[in-house]
């Protein structure tokens, strides 16, 4: 693989660590003293509050380091959107000086940035897998443990092209199958197992006319993409990235 592939596919992974950092931080669980029925010293209060405060420090540090990463960056929209949601946060957090959180706005304005984290997470990755070096090693890593002669079936490729991939030889051959399939692969592997995933490409549906997500690839890959994209963002209960 060449120098400069490795360096778009690092800048792409690093963007995602960045997205992927920012959705721990405030999906992390944060314990109000205040919910507990105990009496709570003033030196305890001081010490929570000063703790929340430092943990909103972190995120709002994150959010700017994704911002500056990002190649549009402020401009982004989902970033624009983090943006919103820290105003939003820091207003709550403030306006809740006990740490109870009894209107639930800070949980909502966690919930809604960790939404959106994971959304510029998925972008990031599906905008990686646009590359048929990325999106082969990606199909390569998710079906790892399941026969070549599956994966070879699933890229219209033989057992030969998926070793000879394995090894780190181009990828010339079904370049738009493959970047199809690793998109699919990338709404779907979260919520099954790599025999699933093969499964889910074998399985009829009726969105499909009674047909298998793998004959709507084998007849006409170029229109079968947005159907199939559809039906594998159903199966996580997605409705937009």
């Amino acid at each position: 693989m060449s120098t400069a592939l490795l360096e778009v596919e690092d800048q792409w992974t690093v963007l995602r660590s960045k997205a992927e950092h920012v959705g721990e931080l405030v999906s992390s669980p944060l314990t109000p003293h205040a919910q507990t029925s105990a009496p709570v010293g003033d030196e305890v209060a001081a010490a929570c509050a000063e703790k929340r405060s430092a943990w909103y420090r972190e995120v709002e540090k994150c959010v700017i380091d994704l911002s500056k990463a990002m190649p549009e960056g402020a401009e982004d929209y989902d970033v624009r959107k983090l943006f919103e949601l820290l105003f939003e946060l820091r207003n709550a957090i403030e306006s809740d000086p006990e740490g109870t959180d009894a209107t639930g706005k800070v949980e909502l304005a966690k919930i809604e940035m960790g939404d959106v984290a994971h959304r510029v997470g998925r972008r990031l990755l599906h905008g990686q897998l646009d590359d048929p070096r990325a999106a082969a090693d990606y199909v390569l890593e998710t079906l790892k443990g399941v026969g070549v002669e599956e994966v070879a079936r699933l890229l219209g490729v033989s057992t030969k092209t998926i070793n000879a991939w394995r090894a780190g030889r181009p990828v010339a051959r079904n370049v738009r199958r493959v970047v199809t399939v690793a998109q699919l692969l990338a709404y779907l592997r979260a919520s099954m197992t790599p025999r699933g995933l093969v499964m889910w490409f074998d399985a009829t549906r009726e969105q499909l006319g009674g047909r298998t997500p793998l004959q709507m690839l084998d007849e006409d890959e170029a229109s079968a993409r947005e159907a199939l994209i559809e039906l594998a963002r159903g199966a996580r209960g997605q409705l937009a990235d």
